[in-house]
């Protein structure tokens, strides 16, 4: 049987573009959920890297390197051994710390909205009391989707 010859190097352009189109299709035909999973996991963990490495002051193309250990540190505190586990979440939590400023940053305006909000419930339970009371008897048995009727209920929206 005679091998078949190989086109190596020597392609059109034509040619090149179907065989990357073949391979990314091959790629994309075969991913799992559980790889989109991991793709998104270590993605995160690249981002929080990159952040964590330019509030340190450190410039584009160095703060790479964050990313880097981030991934490194999420394979390590994956694995199944104690040790190695132990050090990487190390290194993730010190990378979560270092990023905290964008973190600190959303939850500070989450506890703020929730304030706003609770500070308007207590004035609608004032307000009206009947009301505000028959629903809370309510709400506990339709559950979050009941709170968020209750509440608007309370607000006049419907």
């Amino acid at each position: 049987m005679a091998k078949k010859k190989r086109k190596g190097f020597s392609r059109s352009q034509k040619q090149w573009e179907e065989s990357i189109a073949r391979h990314i299709g091959k790629f994309i035909d075969n991913l799992t959920a559980k790889d989109i999973e991991t793709l998104l996991t270590y993605g995160i963990a690249a981002y929080a890297g990159h952040q964590a490495a330019s509030n340190l002051g450190v410039p584009f193309p160095q703060s790479l390197g964050g990313s880097a250990t981030a991934m490194i540190g999420l394979k390590l505190a994956t694995s199944m051994n104690p040790i190695a586990g132990a050090s990487g979440v190390i290194t993730l939590a010190g990378v979560g710390l270092t990023a905290i400023p964008q973190i600190a940053g959303a939850m500070i305006e989450g506890v703020q909205v929730a304030a706003e909000s609770a500070e308007h419930a207590a004035k609608m339970v004032i307000e009206k009391p009947e009301t505000s009371l028959a629903l809370a008897g309510i709400t506990p048995l339709l559950g979050v989707p009941g709170i968020a009727w209750a509440y608007g209920h309370m607000m006049g929206w419907w």
